[in-house]
């Protein structure tokens, strides 16, 4: 028998393939870590000014009011009130 017909050899066998492809698995895995990092890394992060302008653009500020004439009902008394409303002092 010559070394091309040795019956335990790995060539061609599932281990090689099974390894190379758990191989290019974690290159991909790594790569990517490390796009994320870097990317993470260069972003600055906002200032207080910017978190503000897009709070106030996904939940403006409005007064009582104001929301309450939006809802359709007219201001009542402080009873009406401290009933809709836990007041927080």
């Amino acid at each position: 028998m010559s070394d091309h017909e040795h019956p335990h050899t790995l060539a061609g066998s599932p281990a090689v393939a099974l390894g190379a492809g758990l191989g290019v698995c974690l290159l991909a895995v790594f790569l990517l870590s490390g796009l994320t990092f870097y990317f993470h890394r260069k972003r600055k992060p906002p200032t207080p000014e910017e978190l503000l302008t897009k709070l106030n653009t996904t939940s403006p500020v409005r007064k009582l009011e104001e929301w309450w004439s939006n809802n359709g009902r007219e201001l009542g008394s402080s009873e009406v009130l401290d009933r809709l409303f836990n007041w927080v002092s």
